[in-house]
C-alpha cells in the first residue's frame, strides 16, 4: 500500500516504513529519516487515523453474487481513506472483488 502524506507532498511504501503517533502527530520513519506524516487536532484523532491506517492495510478478496458494485464496495473497503481498488465483472450479476495496490490519503483533519 502507498501512504500519501497529509500534506500531499510525498508518497511512501507501508511495508519499508515505520510508522508511530506522539500525542496529535503521526511520524514516519524513511530511511535514516524521521517525517511528520500528519498532525491532527487531539491525540485521539491522532490514534483514531493511525488505526485507520493499519485497518486499511489488510488486502481483501471477495466473490459476490447478484451484488452490485456499490454494494460489495460499502461491504469491504476498510476506509473511507483509501481510493483505488478493483472491482471486475466476471458475468451478469458475479463481481471478483479485489483490493491491492491501495493508496492510503492522509485524512486533513
Amino acid at each position: 500500500m502507498r501512504v500519501v502524506s497529509q500534506k500531499r507532498d510525498f508518497s511512501f511504501d507501508f511495508d519499508r516504513t515505520v510508522f508511530w503517533k506522539q500525542n496529535d502527530i503521526i511520524y514516519a520513519k524513511i530511511g535514516s529519516e524521521s517525517t511528520v506524516i500528519g498532525k491532527y487536532e487531539s491525540k485521539e484523532r491522532a490514534a483514531e487515523v493511525f488505526e485507520d491506517m493499519h485497518r486499511a492495510y489488510a488486502p481483501v478478496y471477495s466473490i459476490s453474487d447478484g451484488l452490485s458494485r456499490e454494494q460489495i464496495e460499502s461491504m469491504i473497503v476498510p476506509s473511507k481513506n483509501v481510493a483505488a481498488m478493483n472491482v471486475l465483472n466476471a458475468g451478469q450479476s458475479m463481481y471478483i472483488t479485489t483490493f491491492d495496490n491501495y493508496v492510503y490519503y492522509m485524512p486533513e483533519e
